[in-house]
């Protein structure tokens, strides 16, 4: 026997797909009225929590050294000396010529002794030399007067005789030796003033050979009196004396150590970088330099090419008056700015995060009760802060303290 089915209305269909709808729905309300019912917990203590603000915000480098002298001396012992006197210590302010120690040694005072001897020798060498000197030439002057005179004569009596020769008076013969005579009378005059001219000049010759001999004790003299004077140990310039090792009575050799001095008013920080950071370094980048009592600014004017101890040195120089109160070997720390970020939203950066990521953060509703985990775009890190690309704006408040051992995208807060 065939039975004859009945097929359902549609409009039970229709009750049926909409009972199924409203189960879902109920399941779903359940589901999330579970999900607060059992949501974590945290007290507002135990966490950190951080506003995402909008400004400017340098990305810097650290490092840390100490401030130095941009003028340094060196001194050094000119000769081999013994230490006779202690004038000056390390750490005390010293002006240009302050005497810092005194050295002594006995070879050098006998070597200007000896060069005073020599030289006041050499000095009445020459006086005695000029005394000579003028006694030949009074004696060469006096010749050529008493020939100049004799010649005079001769003249006035060949004169004289030429005329009686004519007159028979005088004999020819007596005429002719009176021109003889006055002719070698000439040839003695003209003979002796050569020499004289010739005197002079071995005079001045000789006097300048003295006074070279002279010079020479001279420079002798100057040169003992410099390392006599070598002994006394002075600054070159004012500032600090930073080092000063000898002890009174120490014998120290030619080229050994004795002390140094520094600047105090012109010095040049000195930072360590690590040398993982060392290749974002570049010159002229400006640097906030803190010597624990200020900041000053400066920037990069040399990189130590060399690594030495997995860091890198770099020398900054203030860009404005250096302060008062800053001194030579004194600690500091620096920030180097490597950029310089305009108009960015930012926030402390949370524990974990890491730069140029996108992760899931917690962040607050507005009466702060309670935190939702969301994903968060972070850009690039600035020193203790990161720069956020998406995800949040200005005033949101995120937590920062690592809270990945919690298993909820929502939190409580208590």
């Amino acid at each position: 026997m065939d039975i004859k089915k009945t097929k359902p209305s549609s409009k039970g269909i229709a009750r049926n797909q909409l009972f199924l709808l409203l189960a879902v729905v109920l399941l779903v309300l359940v589901i999330i009225a579970y999900q607060r019912g059992s949501a974590v917990s945290v007290s507002h203590e135990d966490i950190l929590l951080a506003d995402v603000q909008r400004g400017d915000v340098d990305i810097t480098v650290n490092g840390f050294g100490i401030l130095k002298s941009n003028k340094r001396q060196l001194i050094t012992a000119q000769s081999p000396a013994i230490v006779k006197e202690i004038i000056l210590k390390a750490g005390a302010i010293v002006e240009s010529g302050s005497v810092i120690v005194q050295l002594e040694n006995p070879d050098i005072n006998q070597l200007v002794e000896n060069a005073e001897q020599e030289l006041s020798k050499a000095k009445a060498n020459y006086r005695k030399l000029l005394l000579n000197n003028q006694r030949e030439l009074l004696t060469e002057q006096a010749a050529i007067a008493d020939i100049k005179t004799q010649l005079e004569a001769a003249t006035l009596k060949r004169a004289a005789r030429e005329t009686l020769v004519k007159d028979g008076v005088v004999s020819k013969l007596d005429f002719i030796e009176s021109q003889l005579l006055e002719r070698q009378l000439e040839n003695q005059l003209k003979i002796s003033s050569q020499r004289m001219e010739q005197l002079l000049k071995v005079h001045a010759e000789a006097l300048n050979i003295q006074q070279e001999e002279s010079n020479l004790y001279q420079s002798n003299l100057i040169t003992a009196q410099k390392k006599l004077d070598d002994l006394s140990i002075k600054a070159a310039f004012a500032g600090v004396l930073q080092r000063m090792d000898l002890e009174l009575g120490q014998s120290i050799a030619a080229g050994s150590e004795v002390a140094l001095i520094g600047s105090t008013d012109d010095l040049i920080a000195m930072i360590n970088v690590a040398q993982s950071s060392a290749q974002q370094l570049s010159l002229k980048q400006k640097v906030r330099i803190d010597t624990y009592q200020q900041v000053i600014t400066g920037h990069i004017v040399r990189i130590n090419p060399v690594v030495f101890e997995n860091t890198v040195e770099i020398e900054v120089v203030f860009d404005a008056e250096q302060p008062a109160n800053v001194r030579p070997e004194q600690s500091i720390s620096a920030e180097i700015i490597i950029e310089s970020l305009s108009n960015i939203l930012y926030v402390q950066r949370p524990a974990k995060v890491q730069a140029a990521s996108k992760q899931f953060v917690y962040k607050l509703n507005q009466n702060k009760s309670e935190a939702e985990l969301s994903a968060i775009g972070f850009g690039k890190q600035a020193n203790r802060s990161i720069e956020i690309i998406e995800g949040a704006q200005a005033g949101d408040t995120l937590i920062i303290s690592d809270l990945s051992n919690l298993d909820a995208t929502h939190i409580s807060i208590n």
